[in-house]
């Protein structure tokens, strides 16, 4: 939705995920690449459904990848290379008890 920025939103990114130690280094277009299709790609690639997307920004700071926006945000952000780190999102891991 901002023309004069077009061929800056044009440009493709090569974002690397990383989950359980395992990488794959994926093309996306900043334009054409929603939070949906990423979650697509993620489950492709690692057969994870419902992934908690984090990267670390310029300051150091953890952040979550959780709608269009944020996932704008990263790849803009992102000077260079950017690494997703995909993790499962499970119940609180409090151990099961049998009573």
């Amino acid at each position: 939705s901002f023309p004069s920025n077009r061929s800056m939103a044009e440009v493709e990114r090569v974002v690397k995920l990383r989950h359980n130690g395992v990488c794959h280094c994926v093309s996306i277009s900043l334009s054409t690449t929603t939070f949906a299709a990423l979650l697509g790609i993620i489950r492709e690639k690692f057969t994870v459904i419902h992934p908690r997307i984090t990267h670390v920004d310029s300051d150091g700071d953890v952040c979550v990848v959780s709608d269009d926006a944020s996932l704008a945000i990263a790849l803009r952000e992102a000077s260079g290379r950017l690494t997703l780190d995909v993790t499962t999102i499970s119940s609180p891991t409090t151990p099961k008890k049998k009573e």
